[in-house]
């Protein structure tokens, strides 16, 4: 989270409305952030679960533990908040960051 904030600034952060901070106090949400942040663009689900399940901040067993961990809680809530987008390229759902 400290890099997205060196990148972007404090600022679009300090009038958020109180959902963010919730959404966004989640270890496994921000290190979603984090990973999207870092791949300088879209990753497919699959690649995303995979990174996320070697992070000590997600505590899964394995990627298709997170997978329906993304779908079902966090990436909805991320979604709703404008954080980040999904969409499909042949046939592969993309999630890029939208901040």
């Amino acid at each position: 989270v400290d890099a997205v904030l060196d990148r972007h600034g404090l600022e679009p952060y300090l009038d958020a409305p109180a959902e963010l901070h919730g959404v966004l106090r989640s270890p496994f949400r921000k290190r979603v952030l984090l990973e999207l942040d870092e791949s300088d663009g879209s990753l497919p689900a699959g690649e995303l679960a995979e990174r996320l399940s070697r992070s000590d901040a997600v505590n899964a067993t394995d990627a298709s533990d997170v997978l329906v961990r993304l779908w079902h809680i966090h990436i909805p809530k991320l979604e709703s908040c404008g954080l980040i987008k999904v969409y499909k390229s042949d046939g592969t759902k993309l999630i890029e960051p939208d901040f």
